[in-house]
């Protein structure tokens, strides 16, 4: 395996862990959330400096017109850290990009 190949292959378990975590969080601890500036219903979850909205397809949101899909927004002290919208966890595949961060560690640390 080439290194292209497994930084390919790190930032997809590194991105669906993510995504798994907040569907985790959201669907067992996380609260309904409706906001004027968000056209549909999220779920959110907030602890200490991390905070984190999933929005599903099914929600009513778009991120483009006509265009749905699941959306993860995460912020940690009140920054935009972490954003992906994807229509299928196989998507994730195709992600090049790894987070990093000291948010990261408090996010997978979270239960």
């Amino acid at each position: 395996m080439n290194a292209e190949n497994t930084t390919t292959t790190k930032s997809k378990n590194i991105n669906l862990k993510i995504v798994q975590k907040v569907i985790e969080l959201t669907t067992k601890k996380g609260s309904p959330l409706k906001s004027k500036n968000l056209s549909g219903f999220a779920q959110a979850f907030d602890k200490d400096d991390l905070s984190i909205v999933y929005t599903t397809p099914f929600s009513g949101a778009e991120i483009l017109p006509g265009q749905k899909a699941y959306i993860i927004d995460i912020w940690y002290q009140h920054k935009k850290v972490y954003n992906t919208d994807f229509q299928s966890l196989d998507e994730l595949s195709g992600c090049r990009r790894r987070p990093k961060g000291v948010w990261l560690d408090k996010f997978m640390e979270l239960k």
